[in-house]
């Protein structure tokens, strides 16, 4: 039988894994490379499933007695119940129907990916492809969200949205060798082997033309 602190230390443990699986990408910047090679979902229906989950993150802590905590662990439960409450309200306001503006958005975060994982052997290199692979899908549910948001009446200040040209139009590129895209193609690790270059730049090239651009060019 578990106690009320080994079954807080397991919540946390299990929002966690959970929080790492819903967004790869935050993962990734954490220095856990098991999902590398994926993107978050931008599904409305995967916002949802992400708020089921911590409604039931919720329930659980509140089915653990407070009281037979110590000092710390009661400060970190009123903390943690806080942040779950704070999510789950977000969440409830549809925050996420709104993921685009002319400062920040998904079209401005994903030119920024080698900064968030290693790119040090092949398998990264891999890892990275594969998530230039996924930006078409990836793109298609952020424009969909923001259909799903006009006919909800979640409509940005058109403020926000002054010249957001400019943080599109740098990535669709004639030659995909001139895309932000392809810097970690410029230089390779040293024990890399030519054949293993000459695979992943080639690679990379068909993917950012077929892949990478026409998802930019999407958003127009």
């Amino acid at each position: 039988m578990t106690t009320p602190s080994e079954e807080l230390s397991q919540l946390f443990e299990d929002y966690w894994q959970s929080w790492m699986q819903h967004d790869p990408l935050f993962a990734s910047m954490c220095g856990d490379k098991r999902y590398d090679d994926l993107l978050p979902s931008a599904a409305d229906t995967g916002y949802a499933s992400w708020k089921e989950q911590m409604q039931g993150f919720r329930r659980r802590q509140d089915d653990i007695p407070r009281s037979a905590l110590s000092p710390v662990e009661k400060l970190n439960y009123d903390i943690f119940a806080r942040l779950l409450d704070m999510e789950i309200e977000e969440l409830n306001h549809f925050f996420y129907r709104l993921p685009i503006s002319r400062t920040a958005g998904f079209h401005m975060l994903l030119p920024d990916l080698p900064t968030f994982m290693t790119m040090e052997d092949l398998r990264d290199y891999d890892n990275y492809l594969s998530r230039l692979q996924a930006i078409p899908v990836f793109f298609a549910e952020n424009i969909e969200l923001m259909r799903l948001g006009i006919s909800s009446g979640y409509l940005p200040p058109k403020v926000t949205l002054e010249g957001i040209e400019e943080g599109i139009e740098p990535h669709i590129v004639v030659d995909p060798a001139d895309s932000a895209f392809f810097i970690p193609f410029r230089k390779f690790p040293d024990d890399f082997t030519s054949l293993e270059r000459e695979r992943l730049s080639r690679s990379a090239l068909e993917t950012i033309r077929n892949s990478v651009v026409p998802a930019y060019r999407n958003l127009c």
